[in-house]
């Protein structure tokens, strides 16, 4: 075997190594009830409430100075020790009462998009290339904070035999640029903190919901 053979071979090994003990802590987590009533599910709606997930969810010590500057421009824009000492203590009971309220309920549903590739006859499929949350007010002013969904593997195609259904959702993604719309709903596993700038809330999907363009579920998953 020659060197640049036996470390294709090294590295190939890493990447496996890799991927088992990131698929054995996957497992390790909690994994949520699919028994759970769908009216159990709370609308998440928020960008901005990842942050809050994630401290309640770690249960690790609040980055008050972290979620106020994000929050309050006032707080973030004041170089004012004193001003910004009292702006914080203001800003606390609301921030707490957030991450408390947050952290009641594990079971949450997210307004979607599947980014999809056209209808594959052969497979009687629709290929999913993204699952993307979508939230409808301050998307993700918390950019540091974000969706890991630790089961997106298996929801990386929807299987459809029924021609007419899969001609609707053709004709949806179509009209849409790509994209059909969804309601994820997820069970929250746990928050995780890669890099000092990088924090994810990492959640399960649970089921899927496929909507038309007036809102109506033609296709469930």
């Amino acid at each position: 075997m020659n060197a640049s053979q036996q470390k294709l071979d090294e590295r190939k090994q890493a990447i496996a190594a890799a991927e088992a003990a990131n698929a054995a802590a996957i497992a390790a987590l909690p994994q949520g009830d699919p028994n759970t009533a769908l009216s159990d599910y709370k609308l998440f709606n928020d960008g901005d409430k990842i942050m809050y997930l994630y401290y309640g969810i770690l249960n690790k010590p609040v980055d008050y100075n972290a979620i106020a500057s994000i929050l309050d421009p006032i707080y973030n824009n004041t170089v004012d020790t004193f001003k910004r000492k009292d702006k914080l203590d203001q800003l606390k009971p609301s921030i707490d009462k957030e991450i408390a309220d947050l952290s009641k309920n594990h079971y949450i549903k997210l307004n979607m998009v599947l980014m999809a590739d056209q209808y594959s006859i052969p497979n009687k499929s629709f290929k999913i290339n993204s699952l993307n949350y979508i939230a409808p007010t301050k998307l993700f002013n918390a950019q540091n904070y974000g969706i890991e969904f630790t089961n997106a593997d298996k929801f990386n195609s929807l299987n459809i035999a029924d021609e007419t259904l899969a001609r609707e959702i053709d004709s949806l993604m179509i009209k849409n640029q790509g994209g059909v719309k969804a309601v994820g709903y997820a069970f929250i596993q746990g928050s995780e903190s890669n890099f000092a700038t990088s924090m994810s809330v990492k959640m399960k999907i649970m089921k899927i919901d496929v909507m038309d363009n007036a809102g109506k579920i033609i296709y469930s998953e």
